[in-house]
């Protein structure tokens, strides 16, 4: 803006209130705000979370439009305000400001807007513990589908892939599911269809194999 200076981490300019620039400190900021004035997303829905009321400042963009605020109260609720006017014109600036001041007189003093916030916080985003409780069910999944896929490799280490042609108990993994694509061993058992049925009935049927004249593909 017109006259502001940054000088050692304060906006300054004659005649107005300094202002601290705190780098690097969002949530220390956030915890000790009674109202934060936001132009931003992800950070307004952490001050909603934490029971902040907050005034919005829509710009002209490209990011923080008029559309996109009146999006963000629409998810956030009643405790994300903003002020009558064009974006950026001297109305809409002149009525944040007497906003601002009514908003900081209600979260000191107005008890019900206080609930209210609280409230709003609870039901928009949740108890706090969100990151722990997000963190548990990605490693219960984790656990799961390594469970899974341990049970999946140990039925494949009998009748997966005659490519690598591995062997499990004696029986090529390839003879498991077809015949007459490689010519048995005096050792190997020469009667396998009854295991190959079994096998298959266990395996989902893209991960079966098919015999197509001889070479071993997988069902599509």
């Amino acid at each position: 803006a017109v006259g502001w200076q940054l000088r050692k981490n304060r906006l300054e300019r004659q005649g107005s209130p300094a202002v601290q620039v705190h780098r690097g400190a969002f949530q220390a900021v956030l915890q000790h705000s009674d109202l934060v004035i936001s132009m931003a997303g992800t950070a307004a829905e952490q001050a909603v979370g934490i029971a902040k009321p907050v005034l919005q400042l829509p710009g002209k963009g490209p990011q923080f439009t008029a559309s996109f605020a009146e999006a963000q109260r629409r998810l956030l609720g009643p405790t994300v305000f903003c002020a009558p006017g064009d974006s950026g014109s001297r109305d809409n600036l002149s009525a944040s400001a007497q906003l601002a001041l009514q908003l900081l007189e209600r979260i000191v003093h107005d008890r019900d807007f206080q609930h209210q916030c609280q409230n709003e916080a609870l039901r928009r985003l949740g108890r706090s513990g969100g990151g722990l409780r997000m963190a548990s069910a990605i490693g219960d999944l984790a656990h799961q589908q390594h469970h899974d896929s341990r049970s999946r490799t140990h039925l494949e280490t009998l009748a997966g892939s005659a490519i690598d042609a591995e062997c499990a108990g004696g029986l090529s993994r390839g003879r498991i599911f077809c015949d007459g694509c490689f010519s048995p061993k005096s050792r190997t058992v020469s009667s396998y269809g009854s295991l190959s049925k079994a096998l298959a009935a266990l395996i989902h049927p893209s991960d079966q194999l098919v015999n197509h004249g001889g070479c071993f593909k997988r069902n599509p």
